[in-house]
């Protein structure tokens, strides 16, 4: 718990609303929404290879690891490759991580992947699912997955860890990205609503089965009519 943001970040243009269900006392999830300026938020989700306390104490030298970087307004490449290393170092580690740099200003968001699963763009038209194909982090190579869009105002951006893709039934069938995309569909606003649509359906699905590994979404909200107006 104490890897969780204690307080979710107060940004005017940008709504989040998160959850985290651990599937053991102590889980390889990790997600944070850190302030890199006046202008710009980081948002990360990321997901260490196994449960237990080697992965919580890999995940929570990663998370400082990662906060010295955006603090010191590292680019997002530099960020996860700098991580990378990082993670080579630790012998028989995987992370799969995306990492994201927002401007509410003008609704730029760049989107740089590391084997994480995809995200999702939620706006009235439907659902987009930004899928940036990757190796996880501690390869050697790294080839990351990059993309550079801009949200328009009421749409809504999904991160999820691949427990929710992974939730099984009864019958040993996995929820899978199909159901995802689906149970996004919907208003994009309040994320709270985007959120609970998802949990919801994995929940149904599970029927009570009970989850193999841990389940993380965020989502951000963006409402630029919300942000002060310039004189």
């Amino acid at each position: 718990q104490d890897l969780r943001p204690r307080e979710t970040l107060k940004l005017a243009g940008v709504r989040f609303s998160t959850s985290f269900e651990p599937s053991a006392a102590i889980g390889g999830d990790y997600f944070d929404i850190l302030r890199i300026d006046d202008e710009a938020i980081a948002v990360v989700i990321a997901d260490v290879a196994g449960h237990g306390l080697p992965a919580g104490l890999r995940m929570a030298m990663l998370k400082a690891a990662l906060r010295i970087l955006v603090e010191n307004g590292e680019t997002p490449r530099i960020t996860l490759s700098r991580l990378g290393d990082l993670v080579r170092s630790e012998r028989r580690t995987f992370v799969t991580a995306t990492l994201a740099r927002f401007e509410p200003a003008d609704g730029r968001l760049q989107l740089i992947n590391a084997g994480h699963p995809p995200c999702y763009r939620v706006h009235e038209a439907g659902v987009e699912e930004i899928l940036l194909p990757s190796p996880p982090l501690g390869l050697l190579g790294q080839a990351f997955g990059e993309r550079e869009l801009r949200l328009a105002a009421g749409e809504a951006v999904v991160w999820l860890s691949d427990g929710l893709i992974e939730a099984r039934n009864a019958a040993g069938e996995p929820f899978g990205y199909d159901r995802v995309a689906a149970a996004l569909v919907g208003p994009a606003s309040p994320p709270e609503a985007v959120r609970d649509r998802l949990l919801t359906a994995v929940h149904a699905f599970a029927g009570g089965v009970p989850a193999e590994d841990d389940q993380t979404v965020v989502v951000l909200g963006y409402r630029p009519e919300s942000m002060p107006k310039s004189s």
